[in-house]
């Protein structure tokens, strides 16, 4: 992650026509978060990951990211194919609405949407969750404990997450987990906005959609940040701010992801999403199909909803035998260059370093890159 150029800026329109953008390559190859849990003797799951981003949106890599910070902002830009975009949902964290999911409370993830998780401490406690759609609904939550899933293990905890998001009601597993707060990364007074908080926009392309983010790194009175000052917002005995990339930090732990739903998704009307049976029964379908061509299915069913959600999704590196983003065996890494290193590039899914001599050229990369 290169650090911006004195003079340099970035404006968040979703554009990604800045400069700075031009100057830094590409992450992208993201492959299915739960891939290596299947395969058969039909195909592999990197075939089968590739072959679900081709149905779904006309290319075997539909996803691309690209990343710059300053003192003050860390800043994520990315682009998003799809043939079908699936985007109902609007507004923020503590308004998030949508005309077709009118009797349940939504997330952005109801939609296509792309996801962020940040973990500065390398700790898997106190990470950032961030996510958004193609109509710019955002949505973040400061996370204290990893949060169970798909078969992971967590602790459980009387205040897993904070954030504004459904008025601190709704989001935890089963009860289990309580939600509340007032933790956001925007600037907490509405009228303030957008201020020197959080700030996203998002713009349609011919092949998808467009995204730029500005996330701020340390937080204030007035916003939350990646990087969160108060004692009940950190790890004990961690100085927040020896954790700033301006401080001397090389590295983050950060995973980036996203959600695609089937091309009958985005037809969804509000007298659909009242028969939520028949919605289920779609995506069973679905996964019947998938067992039928691959052996097996990728597609995911979120049963932490009132209404059935279902989508494939793909993450920038392979998350490890838990496959759950808030709950990974391994997280990737972000590493920060205070300047431009022309010979830097982005090195993602390891394991696919299946040789030995491979596997050390990966490494060599990762120690050189932005040195």
């Amino acid at each position: 992650v290169q650090r911006l150029r004195q003079g340099q800026q970035i404006s968040i329109d979703g554009r990604l026509e800045d400069e700075a953008w031009a100057e830094v390559p590409w992450l992208e190859n993201f492959m299915d978060l739960a891939g290596p849990r299947h395969g058969s003797e039909r195909t592999s799951w990197q075939n089968a990951s590739r072959d679900y981003a081709r149905r779904l949106t006309g290319s075997e890599n539909p996803t691309r990211v690209k990343l710059r910070w300053d003192e003050e902002f860390l800043y994520v830009g990315a682009e998003l194919r799809s043939k079908h975009v699936a985007a109902s949902v609007e507004g923020h964290c503590d308004n998030l609405r949508s005309d077709v999911w009118q009797s349940t409370p939504v997330l952005p993830y109801f939609d296509d949407d792309f996801e962020v998780f940040i973990d500065a401490s390398q700790s898997n406690y106190y990470y950032v969750e961030f996510e958004m759609n193609a109509r710019n609904a955002t949505y973040d939550t400061l996370w204290y404990l990893p949060q169970a899933g798909l078969g992971s293990v967590a602790p459980e905890c009387s205040l897993c997450c904070n954030t504004t998001w459904n008025a601190g009601t709704g989001l935890c597993d089963h009860g289990a987990e309580e939600e509340g707060g007032s933790w956001t990364m925007e600037m907490f007074a509405a009228g303030a906005r957008p201020g020197d908080g959080m700030l996203s926009a998002t713009t349609s392309t011919s092949l998808g959609w467009r995204l730029e983010i500005r996330f701020p790194i340390l937080s204030s009175r007035e916003h939350g940040g990646l990087l969160n000052r108060p004692s009940s917002q950190h790890l004990p005995d961690v100085p927040v701010e020896s954790l700033h990339p301006a401080r001397g930090q090389r590295f983050w732990w950060a995973t980036f992801a996203n959600a695609l739903h089937a091309n009958w998704w985005s037809k969804l009307t509000a007298a659909d999403t009242k028969h939520p049976e028949f919605i289920k029964w779609l995506c069973e379908q679905v996964i019947r199909d998938d067992q039928q061509r691959y052996g097996f299915s990728q597609f995911l069913v979120d049963a932490n909803n009132a209404a059935p959600t279902c989508y494939y999704e793909a993450s920038s590196q392979n998350l490890g035998g838990h496959q759950y983003m808030h709950n990974p065996d391994q997280f990737g890494y972000l590493q920060f260059a205070e300047v431009a290193a022309s010979h830097c590039s982005n090195v993602y899914w390891l394991d696919s370093c299946s040789r030995r001599s491979t596997r050390l050229r990966c490494l060599y990369c990762i120690q050189r890159c932005c040195s």
